[in-house]
């Protein structure tokens, strides 16, 4: 939608060097240049993608931008994308946001559960696009199998007074350390296993 708008259309992969993301840069740079293809060719519009780590407005600043695209799913987005449509506009008079509703056929999907099915061997492909599917399959392949139901547990307090009931099995990993690390295991935290036989 926004291609057919503009004669120049960048795309920004916004990178944190805190954060690690399931894909490299350049896997979502290769992606997305495979996925917009077919827009830039049929909406005549120049389509770059870039990546980014600073400010938004800088980024757009950087590229020549005079307005930045905002997709918006609901009401949750709108609120959220109004504040940061403000901010920017205080720190970037020249830069225009612009919403864009999202399409019926995608307003229901979110990144971060697409990111919670796909290691689990779900079935994403009414979310993404065929290769990038493909792509995840790729990356639940190479991930450690869970082992059967969680057995072993015994419930009891933790050192913050709170309950403590979560544990699972990890198939093929013995050293506590990995089992810790595979559930996010808090130092508050004692968790009881019983290896699988």
């Amino acid at each position: 939608r926004a291609a057919r708008l503009v004669d120049k259309l960048v795309s920004g992969i916004s990178v944190h060097p805190g954060k690690a993301p399931m894909f490299s840069d350049a896997d979502r740079i290769d992606m997305l240049k495979a996925e917009t293809r077919k827009i830039a060719k049929a909406t005549d519009t120049k389509i770059e993608i870039v990546t980014f780590s600073d400010l938004a407005v800088v980024a757009a600043r950087r590229n020549g931008a005079e307005v930045i695209f905002r997709g918006l799913r609901d009401g949750t987005d709108f609120d959220y994308e109004m504040q940061m449509a403000g901010m920017n506009g205080a720190m970037a008079p020249d830069i225009q946001t612009v919403f864009v509703a999202a399409s019926p056929n995608v307003r229901h999907i979110a990144a971060n559960l697409v990111r919670q099915i796909a290691p689990t061997g779900g079935d994403v492909s009414a979310f993404v696009p065929p290769a990038v599917a493909k792509r995840l399959e790729g990356k639940a392949a190479k991930q450690p199998e869970w082992h059967g139901r969680p057995t072993g547990i015994r419930a009891h307090k933790n050192r913050r007074g709170g309950d403590c009931r979560r544990a699972a099995l990890w198939k093929g990993h013995d050293a506590r350390a990995d089992r810790r690390a595979a559930f996010g295991h808090s130092p508050s935290c004692r968790l009881h296993y019983r290896h699988p036989r």
